[in-house]
């Protein structure tokens, strides 16, 4: 799943087409006037972004953000000294 992300809320936002979250909106996410894609903000909410502009030298984008952050526990895995080839098994399970 493509997600674009900004670094604050608001409904309504500009974006240059230099910008490469942009030219990600429209040539690989293929996004013209009035489709939606997934949205979020750094450390915030999440939801859909909608194209309700394109101009000559800027997008203009609404969205609607739906869900609050989640939180997210840390996961640390500790293992012994097994033998190279157990070790292999682990790591590739792990990734």
């Amino acid at each position: 799943m493509n997600i674009i992300l900004f670094d604050k809320e608001s409904q309504t936002q500009t974006l240059p087409k230099s910008d490469l979250r942009a030219q990600h909106i429209l040539k690989v996410l293929k996004c013209d006037l009035g489709d939606s894609f997934h949205a979020g903000v750094i450390d915030g909410p999440s939801g859909q972004g909608t194209l309700t502009a394109i101009k000559d030298k800027e997008l203009v984008l609404n969205f609607s953000w739906t869900e609050t952050p989640q939180k997210t526990e840390e996961i640390i895995f500790i293992i012994g000294l097994p033998r190279p080839q157990t070790a292999r098994k682990i790591l590739n399970t792990l990734s």
